[in-house]
C-alpha cells in the first residue's frame, strides 16, 4: 500500500499569481502532478477555449471584447475558432499550428499578428494544464512564432536631450517613475507595486520582489542621483500613478 505524507510550505509572499508560480515550479522540481479531473483525451479546442475564457474574465482582461451574442470573447478567437473548431486538444500538433501561420501569411496577415494569434492558443494549452484539464502529452511540443523587433507598437524612445526638459514638465509621483523607468528601464506595472519598504535610501538602491516582475525572480535596481521623491510609509506605494496618460501627453506637447 502506497502511503503520501502531506508537505507545507510556504511561497514568502501574499501574491496569489506568485503563489502559484511557487507552487508550479515545486512541481515540476519533483516531476509530479496530481491526476487530471477528466480524461485529457476527449479534451476539445472548445474546452480550452471555454476553460480560457472564463479565466480571461476571472482577471478582467482589459483585452477582452464582446461577440455578437453579448458574450465575452478576444479578438484572436473567431480566426481560431475557423481553424481549430470541433479538433480535439490532443489532435492539435506542431504540424498543424504551421499550417494554420502559413494561411493567414496567405491571407495577408503579418508575423506579429500571427504571433499573437499562436499565443492564445498557447496560453489556451497551457491554462487548461494548468486547471488539470490536460496534460503535457496532449500540448503541441513546441508552438512556432517569429522573432519580432523588441519594440512594442507605437513607442516613443526618449532621447537624451529630451529626458530633462520633460523630467521638469511633470509632477509627482509620475516625475520621479519616469526617472526610474528613464535610466533602468523598469516597467510600468512593476513601478507601480513597488511599496517604500523595497526602497532604501540611504544606500540608493530598490529591490524588486518577485511577487512584481515580470520574470518572477527579485532584482535590485540602483536608484538615479536625481531620484528625490521623499519617503512614505512602509506599506505605501511609492507611486501611486492612477491613469496618468493626460499629464504624459500635456507634458510631450509642452
Amino acid at each position: 500500500m502506497i502511503t503520501y505524507q502531506q508537505h507545507r510550505e510556504s511561497s514568502g509572499s501574499e501574491d496569489r499569481e506568485y503563489a502559484e508560480r511557487f507552487l508550479r515550479n515545486k512541481l515540476l522540481e519533483i516531476g509530479g502532478r496530481r491526476p487530471t479531473l477528466v480524461d485529457p483525451k476527449k479534451v476539445s479546442y472548445e474546452d480550452l477555449r471555454e476553460n480560457f475564457l472564463a479565466r480571461c474574465v476571472e482577471k478582467k482582461l482589459r483585452s477582452l471584447t464582446k461577440d455578437h451574442d453579448g458574450n465575452p470573447t478576444l479578438a484572436t478567437l473567431p480566426r481560431l475558432d475557423a481553424f481549430f473548431g470541433n479538433w480535439r486538444a490532443a489532435d492539435i500538433t506542431q504540424a498543424d499550428v504551421r499550417r494554420f501561420r502559413r494561411e493567414g501569411k496567405q491571407d495577408g496577415l503579418s508575423d506579429a499578428r500571427m504571433n499573437r494569434y499562436v499565443a492564445t492558443l498557447r496560453a489556451m494549452f497551457r491554462q487548461a494544464a494548468k486547471d488539470e484539464l490536460i496534460t503535457a502529452n496532449e500540448m503541441p511540443a513546441h508552438f512556432p512564432t517569429v522573432a519580432e523587433p523588441n519594440e512594442a507598437r507605437g513607442a516613443l524612445f526618449i532621447k537624451p536631450e529630451w529626458y530633462a526638459p520633460l523630467r521638469r514638465e511633470l509632477d509627482e509621483p509620475l516625475r520621479s517613475a519616469f526617472t526610474l523607468a528613464y535610466h533602468y528601464a523598469v516597467r510600468v506595472l512593476e513601478l507601480r507595486r513597488i511599496k517604500w519598504r523595497d526602497v532604501d535610501l540611504r544606500k540608493r538602491i530598490v529591490t524588486l520582489p518577485g511577487e512584481i516582475t515580470k520574470t518572477g525572480k527579485p532584482r535590485t535596481v540602483p536608484l538615479p542621483s536625481d531620484f528625490d521623491r521623499k519617503a512614505g510609509k512602509p506599506d505605501d506605494l511609492v507611486f501611486p500613478l492612477g491613469d496618468f496618460r493626460d499629464q504624459w501627453r500635456a507634458a510631450c506637447i509642452r
